[in-house]
């Protein structure tokens, strides 16, 4: 039995060698790492025929082909496996357009539209749908001649839009003795005395000075009438009711007039420059006034509404001048004005300068809004900032001055103070002290 037994070991030694000698051959470790565990159930079954020492490896199973992808050739060659984004869904805004009673407006020449160029067709009962519109909140506009209405909604609902009716305007022009002017014109602009819009205007040739503007949209209105030779009235206020009759006597005078010089700031010669009342309604209505300077570089410029104005300065190979805080008197000449123009440099062919706070105003509902500040302006130094709001000059609301008044008195001559009202957020108004200085562009 001995015999057998040395066999049986020799035997298992000879195949323990046999197998650590594959194993080096094969580049195997000899004391294997110990395996990490695996996270979920253990196989019970046995090693396949692959995991046998010495077989021969068997290839992996055969999987389906692969589809060729198309790949677009502005892609630069890289794939977006990215799903496409669902399409947006496209939705309807309906309303209809009322006159001031409530009942439907139906006409030919009502409009009505989006600002982003989209109109409607408007049916007989007033109604209209915009179609195809995204996701989204819309101004939608409806106008009939001179009357506007607005009003914004959301895509997928309704609006309905009061269209103001309108009235008839009609008065009589006179000058200081009671006495009819003849030529003239008369322009109505809504009531927004920081920016009104023209809603109404006539030019009138009657020996009574009799007028009338027969389609002026309801509401409040400022009323400007001009005659050659007179003093415009800017301004002059009056209610428009619709489907009625308003009234309004206006009075024309002589006015003062504003005289001054006007000199090259270098060389001290006379310049014949033009010099106008610096005033946007003025201008739009067509009562804007100007004079030309004489060999002497003298004017004389009539026409101009008493109180605090500016005049705008031009002469070629020179810096316009905005010139505030000038004072008209009611009848009479002002006190000299006089003004020296700085020449543009050789590589300029135009320029602006005038004495101000350094900043760029805008009207902004009943006030006057700083869009722009200069650095190192007075209104810099002084502490002002974008986004603020001008309530008063020198103590006087903005709502009474209207644009071109308030410009006028924040203008003036440099080194001289104003004093403005300012509103920020929701913090109280409070009085800001504000030196001018020169600004030029």
């Amino acid at each position: 039995m001995r015999p057998r037994l040395i066999a049986a070991l020799g035997g298992a030694l000879l195949l323990v060698l046999v197998a650590l000698l594959f194993t080096l051959r094969e580049g195997g470790e000899l004391f294997a790492k110990p395996a990490l565990p695996v996270a979920g159930p253990v196989s019970k079954t046995s090693p396949s025929a692959d995991a046998r020492v010495g077989s021969a490896p068997r290839p992996p199973p055969s999987l389906p082909p692969i589809p060729p992808r198309v790949v677009d050739d502005a892609s630069d060659g890289l794939v977006d496996d990215s799903e496409a984004p669902p399409e947006e869904a496209r939705l309807e805004l309906r309303g209809c357009v009322v006159d001031s009673h409530g009942r439907p407006v139906a006409d030919d020449d009502l409009v009505v539209a989006i600002p982003e160029d989209v109109d409607a067709d408007v049916g007989a009962d007033g109604c209209f749908v915009f179609t195809d519109l995204a996701p989204g909140r819309y101004l939608v506009v409806a106008s009939l001649g001179r009357s506007r209405a607005t009003a914004e909604g959301d895509a997928g609902g309704s609006v309905r839009l009061v269209l103001p009716g309108a009235g008839r305007l009609r008065g009589r022009v006179t000058d200081a003795r009671g006495l009819a002017v003849r030529n003239f014109r008369v322009t109505a602009f809504n009531d927004d005395v920081m920016a009104g819009d023209e809603v109404a205007r006539g030019d009138f040739d009657d020996p009574e000075g009799r007028f009338e503007l027969p389609d002026v949209p309801a509401g409040r209105v400022r009323v400007t009438a001009s005659s050659p030779g007179w003093t415009p009235v800017l301004g002059l206020a009056a209610v428009i009711e619709p489907e009625r009759e308003t009234w309004l006597d206006i009075r024309l005078t002589q006015g003062g007039r504003v005289v001054g010089t006007v000199v090259d700031g270098a060389t001290r010669r006379a310049l014949q420059a033009t010099i106008a009342f610096d005033s946007s309604r003025a201008w739009r209505s067509g009562a804007g006034v100007a004079a030309q300077c004489d060999a002497e570089g003298r004017f004389s410029l009539g026409g101009v509404p008493p109180g605090i104005v500016s005049l705008r300065v031009e002469a070629g190979d020179h810096y316009t001048r905005l010139v505030g805080n000038v004072t008209v008197p009611e009848s009479g000449e002002s006190s000299p004005v006089d003004v020296a123009l700085t020449p543009l440099p050789s590589d300029a062919d135009a320029g602006l300068e005038l004495g101000g706070i350094g900043a760029t105003l805008a009207p902004d509902g009943r006030a006057l809004g700083i869009a722009f500040l200069w650095p190192g302006s007075g209104g810099s130094e002084a502490g002002l900032a974008v986004g603020d709001a001008i309530l008063a000059v020198d103590g006087v609301p903005v709502t009474e001055l209207g644009l071109d008044g308030a410009m006028a008195r924040i203008r003036g001559p440099e080194d001289t103070s104003v004093t403005l009202t300012i509103a920020r957020g929701a913090a109280p108004p409070r009085s800001v002290l504000v030196w001018r200085k020169l600004v030029r562009s």
